[in-house]
């Protein structure tokens, strides 16, 4: 296992021509720029209210101080402190976008690094007021700066109540709302108030997005960008309580096994909100004509993909497989590749994805290898964890290490 690491690590390393390597420092922020609108997930999209146009919306309200001063990093090992002119303000971002064609109203409301020390509910008023006359109101909301770092866990994966008070009352006062959220994590997005996060008419996950994330947001928000981005965690409903780690003094024994993360919300799917792999985008895909053959030590994983909406997009394709019989408790489904492509409005694409044999198996403790057993592998391709689109069964007849039927040895597994 480590002289795979250190090759891989070695080739990396000894492929790269350092002769070659320029820097620009413009260059490297519209980079930054681009990686991070590729990121950003879009969870929510009632009705088209984005992209913004200057065709709907003549008057928007910003509230929050992650508009103009974004939550963009980590701290403690993660943190990095670029020169404040290459910190894109999303809010400035956006008024560059319209050049005045729109108005942009910003309000503080809340900072991103306290709580307050005073009641909050008494500015709904203000804040009533102050979005009056407006067609949109663009929350930025997230997670308290300095929680999301080492050494210690956040507190809590909900928003603080003042922020959601404030989302809240605009939703229940009839305006329609965009909710930009930046933590490091997953967030709870219902709540205690009549109305929650998860009824804004638009949410956007844009993460902690780096210098340029002010400006990616911006170009998601304008619809310069169509969002491609697909959730790397599931985003529960509410906070497991039903967490169990057994143990004695210093030693704690984590007995969930391989039922973390997606694995655990396969088979708990009252408990999602947003399930792993998930992704919207301005347009809509179709997946057709699967087909899953073997070539050597790979399986190649091909199917169409179709651009079915009205604007170019790129789509995050994901293949799970299925072991339905094993010799040792597996997943629901695991991933085992993925794939981004770029379509055009109305445009098909053929796409192939690359599985190897050994990643249908699992590792074998006894024989401190993968494990490949003969037997039905499904294979599950879809648009996240919870939207599978098409699935295809093969059978798998390579011998396996030991024996896997009762034959009166013992069975390793």
């Amino acid at each position: 296992d480590i002289d795979r690491a250190v090759s891989r690590f070695l080739t990396y390393i000894f492929g790269y021509n350092k002769a070659e390597i320029t820097y620009s420092r413009d260059e490297q922020h519209a980079a930054a720029r681009e990686i991070a609108a590729a990121g950003c997930v879009l969870l929510k999209n009632e009705d088209e209210t984005l992209p913004i146009t200057k065709e709907k919306y003549k008057k928007i309200a910003v509230v929050g101080e992650y508009a103009v001063s974004p939550y963009m990093q980590g701290q403690g090992s993660a943190e990095v402190y670029p020169k404040p002119e290459y910190i894109d303000s999303p809010l400035e971002e956006l008024k560059k976008a319209f050049d005045g064609e729109i108005e942009f109203k910003y309000v503080e409301m809340y900072k991103k690094s306290a709580v307050p020390d005073t009641m909050q509910w008494i500015k709904s008023g203000e804040l009533s007021e102050f979005t009056n006359d407006c067609d949109l109101i663009l929350f930025f909301v997230g997670d308290l700066t300095g929680m999301d770092t080492e050494n210690f866990d956040r507190p809590s994966a909900e928003f603080s109540n003042y922020q959601k008070m404030f989302v809240s009352s605009m939703l229940s006062e009839g305006k329609k709302v965009v909710v930009i959220n930046q933590s490091g994590g997953p967030m709870i997005f219902n709540g205690v108030f009549d109305k929650t996060m998860n009824d804004a008419h638009a949410i956007i996950q844009m993460w902690l997005a780096g210098e340029a994330g002010g400006g990616a947001i911006a170009d998601i928000l304008c619809g310069k960008v169509n969002p491609s981005g697909k959730l790397s965690e599931t985003f529960p409903k509410r906070i497991r309580t039903d967490l169990n780690f057994p143990g004695e003094n210093y030693i704690l024994t984590y007995n969930e096994k391989e039922e973390v993360g997606y694995r655990y919300y396969d088979r708990h799917t009252d408990e999602i909100a947003y399930p792993f792999g998930f992704g919207l985008s301005y347009t809509t895909f179709g997946y057709d004509n699967l087909t899953v053959t073997r070539e050597g030590e790979n399986y190649l994983v091909s199917l169409d993909v179709t651009n079915t909406g009205k604007v170019d997009g790129a789509e995050a394709v994901q293949t799970y497989v299925t072991d339905p019989v094993s010799s040792v408790k597996r997943p629901e489904k695991e991933l085992r590749a993925f794939t981004k492509v770029f379509l055009k409005a109305g445009e098909t694409k053929r796409v192939t994805m690359t599985v190897p044999v050994y990643e249908l198996g699992y590792y074998n403790v006894l024989l401190r290898d993968f494990v490949t057993e003969p037997g039905e592998y499904i294979f599950k391709v879809g648009a996240s964890s919870q939207d599978i689109r098409l699935t295809q069964s093969v059978t798998y007849s390579d011998p396996a290490p030991y024996s896997t039927v009762a034959t009166g040895e013992c069975t390793l597994g």
